[in-house]
């Protein structure tokens, strides 16, 4: 006699679940702040790359899948860009404003994200 175990719904419901939407590392899809809008990433935007600040310790890949996940859209490239903050002065004392991360995503060609007001 041959013994095969069948498995329950609820056996077959948790391997078919897709781990592709997690982020490695324990992150989860909170490294994107928000969407950038100017004036240059609206021109960019109507060639299908659009920029967005994110995280600073956040990686190329991190960033990929989770815009993946938050739009549902396929990704070509993604560039990041870390912004130096402003040095400012009040008398004789400085201090550094705005640091920044920028990540501009490239997008399949016939695919948008719906990011800027109209």
């Amino acid at each position: 006699m041959t013994d095969i175990k069948k498995k329950t719904n609820a056996q077959e419901n948790k391997t078919e679940i897709n781990n592709s939407d997690k982020i490695s590392g324990g992150k989860n899809i909170f490294i994107i702040k928000n969407p950038l809008i100017t004036e240059k990433s609206y021109s960019q935007s109507l060639s299908g790359k659009y920029s967005f600040l994110v995280e600073r310790n956040a990686n190329k890949s991190e960033i990929k899948k989770a815009i993946k996940s938050i739009y549902k859209v396929d990704i070509i490239g993604v560039n990041t860009i870390n912004i130096k903050g402003k040095d400012t002065r009040f008398g004789a004392k400085t201090t550094k404003h705005g640091k920044y991360k920028k990540a501009i995503v490239e997008l399949k060609s016939g695919q948008k994200i719906d990011t800027m007001p109209a």
